[in-house]
């Protein structure tokens, strides 16, 4: 298996190419099978003709060739001496497939061993009923039989801003690493689109593919979030102080509501379950956000910058957030938890918020993230 990163994209592929060796009586189809699932798989293939010494580059000479070789003894010397050795050691797996006895076969199979990763060799009379959904079963099972079944990346230092958005993201606050996990049904290739930012330049990955481990360099971008910060209008901005005041004291009793004009209990903060939400703009359920300026939203999360004489707040989506130069917001939806993480030169700085009460969390002086 080899990973390498190439233009914001890790690329994971099976290491080994496929070597496919036929004689003159192998029916073309069958080449193209084998050569479409090294395609599938993003290996290298290469052909070869019993009896001959090289490789065959041209698909369109193989007619030739099987007609200059038809009626010919099947040998395979001249491969091993000449095309073979070329090849380096256990990075090809030899698929051969003849219509009769290859003379010289038995005398090399120490040396097909210690060449070939594996090897395959089929005699297809005995397999002439055989269909083509048949063949490429045996291909599979036999030689094609590499897949991904699980992969996890992990970062020590960096942040990956940008990614491919089916994987789940979770933290491991003891190592202060962010980890990146994807499980697949069966994949024989991998691309991944990745962008990365922190302190230095280049970052190492730790990734694990089917929980076998390997490490890459890659580099990092600068980025400079440019956020639509908005400012809770002057209603909102009241209401905020003074509901967010009583819930950091316990008090979620007899508040006055300004969606219903009541006293009563919030169950959820911010949020009349008195008030019926406005259907017609997609609202849903009983009850409704009291701050009219986020209250078209139903669902994501929201980031207040808490200050004494306004309140900035922006609505998101994603479960990563970065919201200053190298700082995130990260919310756990498992834990229930919410993080803030710093990316520093060889390690990321990662704090918990302090919850105030269910879907309310507080980070430092200033920052509190309400889960919609």
């Amino acid at each position: 298996m080899k990973v390498i990163f190439e233009g914001n994209k890790i690329k994971i592929r099976r290491e080994e190419g496929v070597v496919l060796v036929i004689d003159s009586d192998v029916p073309l189809y069958l080449y193209d099978i084998v050569r479409n699932l090294a395609i599938d798989m993003d290996i290298p293939f290469k052909l070869a003709v019993l009896s001959r010494s090289g490789e065959i580059t041209d698909k369109n000479a193989i007619g030739n060739l099987k007609q200059l070789l038809r009626n010919r003894g099947r040998f395979i010397t001249p491969l091993i001496e000449n095309f073979f050795q070329q090849l380096p050691r256990k990075k090809y797996d030899l698929i051969i497939l003849h219509s009769g006895r290859i003379y010289d076969l038995d005398d090399y199979e120490n040396e097909l061993s210690a060449m070939f990763r594996e090897v395959l060799i089929q005699d297809i009379n005995l397999t002439k009923n055989f269909t083509e959904t048949d063949w490429i079963a045996l291909f599979k099972s036999k030689i094609f039989n590499f897949s991904i079944r699980k992969l996890e990346l992990f970062f020590n230092s960096a942040i990956p801003y940008e990614r491919d958005k089916d994987f789940s993201i979770s933290l491991d606050t003891s190592k202060k690493q962010l980890i990146m996990t994807k499980t697949f049904d069966s994949k024989v290739r991998l691309d991944i689109y990745l962008k990365t930012c922190g302190k230095e330049e280049e970052t190492n990955i730790q990734i694990k593919v089917n929980n076998i481990d390997h490490s890459i360099k890659i580099k990092n971008d600068k980025t400079f979030p440019n956020l639509n910060w908005k400012s809770l209008s002057e209603k909102d901005f009241s209401n905020f102080k003074l509901h967010l005041g009583n819930y950091k004291k316990s008090n979620f009793n007899n508040i006055l509501c300004p969606k219903c004009n009541k006293e009563h209990k919030f169950e959820k903060p911010f949020f009349c379950s008195k008030q019926r939400p406005d259907i017609l703009r997609g609202g849903f359920g009983l009850g409704t956000v009291i701050l009219d300026d986020i209250s078209n939203y139903y669902e994501g999360f929201v980031l207040f910058l808490n200050e004494a004489n306004s309140v900035k707040y922006i609505v998101f989506s994603e479960d990563l957030l970065e919201f200053d130069d190298l700082r995130f917001i990260f919310i756990s939806r498992s834990e229930k938890k919410v993080y803030e993480i710093k990316c520093g030169s060889d390690s990321l700085d990662i704090t918990e918020g302090k919850q105030i009460c269910n879907d309310l969390y507080e980070i430092g002086e200033n920052i509190i993230v309400y889960l919609i």
